[in-house]
């Protein structure tokens, strides 16, 4: 009991980190220190991917929904400093702004009513995060967009919102 104890600790600042860091690699962006943020980016992305593998094995309804919410965060915080400056596209922050902002309110809707005490993501959810994540390493990179993964993030975030 007591290391299951220690392993929540440890996952929970773990996911408090992704938080701080998706603040870091935005505040970056605006400062211009590209490459920091990339670095950033990339490093929490993984680790953020490391760690929905690892919650399998060590399952939580409340870090589930806390991590779920770092992810949206580091792909929305960058995405709003990527705009900001005019390298993305603010429709395309947009978009993905929407559809995050509705789950979360729908979520939210269905926890107060005691309807859902937990969200798994999906695999569908999981593909548009990925494909968000990498859509955003070509503008952080060298101001050019892949409108062919951008094209197949902003699809999946339209078809996952749905």
């Amino acid at each position: 009991m007591r290391l299951k104890i220690k392993k929540e600790k440890v996952f929970f600042a773990v996911t408090w980190l992704r938080w701080i860091l998706a603040f870091v690699v935005a505040i970056s962006i605006f400062l211009g220190k590209r490459n920091v943020a990339l670095f950033i980016f990339i490093l929490t992305a993984l680790v953020g991917f490391m760690e929905n593998f690892i919650s399998k094995k060590y399952p939580s309804a409340l870090r589930s929904m806390v991590d779920v919410f770092a992810d949206k965060l580091l792909v929305n915080f960058t995405l709003i400093a990527l705009a900001i400056n005019g390298i993305v596209p603010w429709w395309v922050a947009l978009i993905i702004l929407a559809r995050d902002m509705l789950t979360i309110i729908g979520a939210s809707y269905l926890i107060y009513k005691n309807l859902r005490s937990e969200f798994k993501p999906s695999l569908l959810g999981k593909a548009t995060h990925f494909f968000q994540v990498m859509a955003l390493i070509p503008p952080m990179l060298n101001d050019e967009i892949d409108w062919y993964l951008l094209s197949t993030a902003l699809a999946l975030t339209l078809i996952s919102g749905v």
